[in-house]
């Protein structure tokens, strides 16, 4: 009996120690199959940061598992050392791997240079390196023995002093990437910290799995569960890394979205502390952390100005330094609208107050130069607008000269006259320095003037730099600061250039309307010697023809019967001429009166109709046929019966038929009436039809030398067109085309 109860205690003892022992075997074989695997997904995901680093760690650890489960279960002492000695070979590259691994999720690739990463795996080959030698020295484990302990019985190898030098060691290379980490936890953003402090998290697994084993805190004396607790933590790592989100583009986006906005922002708990805030709060309140502070200590009152509508003015933030801000509170609840703190947004609105004042004094500037008369008027405003608004030590715009070929001071703000001689301060091309070089370069710019004289009066003055703002052809806008360069903004300069372009504008526009003035008072002084000449000589032919005439009649009673057709040739000439006189002063003034005041509406239907039938009395031979609708008004005026009997008499002198016929008819093509005037005669050759309407041509090659140059001349005064086309089958038509008066207009008329 004592021996049965023997037997059974002993199998029950040795049944529990196999079972501990292989569950510690298959946890640990388990950890390199989840080791093996986390390398597998690093490699799928070989483009995040640190992915194959930790896939290398994984892989490494599952090595360790192997071997450390194969050494539990060893029975020969020479087998297991072995094993033990290709486990620590794999072990001790764990920590130098890790190291790397921080440095490269941190964003700090550039540190592991090649000496630095051969300085990290020195304590693994010295690792190597004395299990290699170990029979020549005693520094290394070299002998195991079985040893039965909490009912398991395991290999267990001796620790001499080199096993734990290692072992320190290895916690001084986990110290420092702790110390990457934890630096980067202090300065990341909000969305790569949360990321951080989870891989922190799962890395102490194994840090204190071996820490309780170093320490004697173990099961037994020869098992490490380190590796087996590398597999949670390298699940956690790889949660981290891969599949919790932290680092995709939507927070990231938002993270940095709030970190660049230039208006400050605070995250506040559910007490009003401060738990978050972006740069531009921290550089508002001049201190590097507020978080753990509370916002009323930081910002005095700043939330009760939130109830406030409208903007709140909140001051003394940078010392004496005051803004206006637009306080913006949104409360921050979770899936279940349970509120758990509040975002607060001081909208920084002193700016957009700024640009606003600033387009308005644009605004008001250029109504001044809309109502400005003169080059002095447009500089002066420019000046203004520099020195209230731009708020510049002072602001020259020069104006070029054509005749003198020189830069001229227009205008100068105040600060400018008294301290400069204005006569001494135009520029030319003999004067050089950085002034003329930006008029002729036509370039904008800002210039150091202590390095690039001005080459004038300016360079008296205590100026650090100026900003030179062409006016195109119309001169220079110069502005100047007793600051330094970094004293002109982009929105200064954006302003000034603004201003540059449109004083240039208003100068141009200035010299355009002088240019204008000085044209109309030619134009009024030749116009009142033509008409003054005209009605001389009119005066004159008009006498001359009544004496000429009044002596014809004299003639009458003495000459011979045979000689009085001479005497009607010149009474006929006479009549001639003193009605071409009154064409000439009609003409004249058409020529000369006002756009509004040159057109009339005529009744073209019956013009022709009259024109035509007194045309059939001088000459019996001429068929005229008329297809002319009724109650036609163009415009035009008085002399429009001379234009279409111009074409007529044209059109029936060169026909060189015995017979000849005109066909007479109108047509109506939208808003226009086109009068077209056909012949049978021998027609008009292309190259003509061209150039049959120029002076030159029409006073050799048309009645009197005062038809075709005439009418078309008319035809432009009425805004019409008249040209020639072809007829068919012979002969030409002459086209006038007139804009339609309406009916209404006609008989006001």
């Amino acid at each position: 009996m004592l021996y049965l109860k023997t037997r059974n205690l002993v199998s029950n003892s040795l049944m529990a120690a196999t079972t501990g022992l292989l569950a510690i075997t298959v946890g640990g074989v388990i950890s390199a199959l989840i080791s093996i695997a986390l390398a597998g997904v690093s490699w799928q995901h070989r483009d995040v940061p640190a992915a194959l680093p930790f896939g290398l760690l994984s892989l490494t650890m599952a090595g360790w598992s192997l071997f450390d489960a194969a050494f539990h279960l060893s029975r020969d002492p020479a087998v297991a050392l072995s094993l033990y000695r290709l486990s620590g070979i794999l072990a001790v590259q764990v920590p130098a791997i890790w190291v790397v691994f921080a440095v490269i999720y941190v964003g700090k690739r550039e540190y592991l240079t090649l000496r630095r990463i051969a300085a990290i795996w020195l304590l693994p080959v010295a690792y190597v390196v004395l299990t290699l030698t170990e029979p020549s020295h005693s520094l290394m484990p070299d002998s195991v023995v079985f040893v039965t302990a909490s009912g398991i019985t395991a290999p267990v190898v001796d620790t001499p002093i080199g096993f734990w030098a290692v072992e320190f060691a290895s916690f001084g290379y986990v110290l420092v990437g702790y110390i990457v980490l934890g630096r980067q936890l202090g300065t990341a953003r909000t969305v790569t910290r949360r990321q951080t402090t989870l891989i922190i998290m799962g890395s102490l697994f194994p840090f204190l799995s071996n820490a309780f084993y170093v320490a004697g805190v173990r099961v037994h004396p020869g098992i490490d569960l380190t590796p087996i607790a590398f597999s949670l933590n390298g699940i956690l790592i790889a949660w981290a890394l891969f599949k919790y989100d932290f680092l995709n583009v939507a927070p990231l986006a938002s993270d940095v979205l709030i970190d660049e906005l230039p208006d400050p922002v605070l995250v506040l708990d559910a007490e009003d502390c401060i738990v978050d805030h972006n740069p531009a709060a921290a550089a508002l309140t001049e201190r590097e952390v507020l978080s753990g502070e509370d916002v009323d200590s930081v910002l005095p009152g700043v939330l009760d100005r939130t109830d406030v509508d409208g903007d709140a003015t909140v001051s003394g933030f940078r010392g004496t330094i005051s803004g206006a801000f637009d306080p913006q509170v949104t409360q921050i609840r979770d899936q279940h609208g349970i509120g758990h703190g509040r975002l607060l947004v001081l909208r920084d609105v002193s700016v957009q107050q700024r640009q606003l004042e600033r387009l308005e004094a644009l605004q008001s500037t250029t109504q001044q130069f809309i109502q400005a008369h003169t080059e002095a008027e447009v500089a002066r405003a420019a000046t203004d607008f520099a020195d209230r608004v731009l708020e510049q030590d002072l602001a020259v715009v020069f104006t070029y000269d054509d005749e003198t070929e020189r830069l001229d001071p227009m205008s100068l703000t105040d600060s400018a006259s008294n301290a400069v001689d204005r006569e001494t301060l135009g520029i030319d091309s003999d004067s050089g320095g950085v002034l003329w070089e930006a008029f002729t370069d036509d370039e904008m710019g800002v210039y150091d003037v202590t390095d690039q004289p001005l080459e004038c009066s300016l360079d008296d003055l205590p100026l650090s730099n100026v900003l030179l703002v062409p006016l195109g052809d119309m001169g220079l806008l110069c502005i100047g600061s007793l600051g330094a360069p970094e004293a002109y903004t982009a929105e200064a300069t954006q302003f000034a250039q603004i201003l540059a372009r449109t004083t240039e504008t208003a100068l141009s526009r200035v010299a355009r309307e002088r240019q204008l003035r000085e044209s109309r008072e030619t134009v009024r002084r030749r116009t009142e010697q033509i008409e003054f000449f005209n009605g001389v000589l009119r005066h004159n032919i008009r006498n001359g023809m009544l004496v000429i005439d009044g002596n014809v009649g004299y003639l009458r009673d003495v000459v011979d019967p045979d000689q009085q057709s001479n005497l009607d040739t010149i009474s006929s000439w006479c009549e001639d001429l003193t009605e071409m006189t009154d064409k000439i002063r009609s003409f004249n003034e058409t020529v000369t009166a006002d756009e509004d005041e040159r057109l009339t509406k005529v009744d073209l239907s019956t013009l022709v109709r009259d024109r035509t039938a007194a045309i059939r009395q001088t000459n019996e031979k001429l068929t005229i046929d008329l297809d002319v609708d009724d109650g036609i008004a163009v415009e035009a005026n008085e002399l429009l019966s001379e234009v279409i009997e111009s074409i007529i008499r044209n059109a029936v002198e060169h026909n060189d038929t015995d017979d000849p016929t005109i066909h007479i008819r109108t047509v109506e093509v939208g808003d226009w009436i086109q009068l077209r005037i056909a012949d049978d005669g021998p027609g008009i050759s292309d190259d003509l039809k061209e150039s049959v309407f120029e002076r030159d041509v029409a006073t050799s090659q048309t009645a009197h030398g005062f038809g075709l140059y005439f009418v078309s001349v008319m035809m432009d005064l009425y805004d019409g067109n008249v040209w020639f086309e072809d007829n068919d089958p012979e002969g030409a038509v002459a086209v006038l085309e007139f804009e339609r008066a309406s009916a209404t207009q006609l008989a006001e008329n």
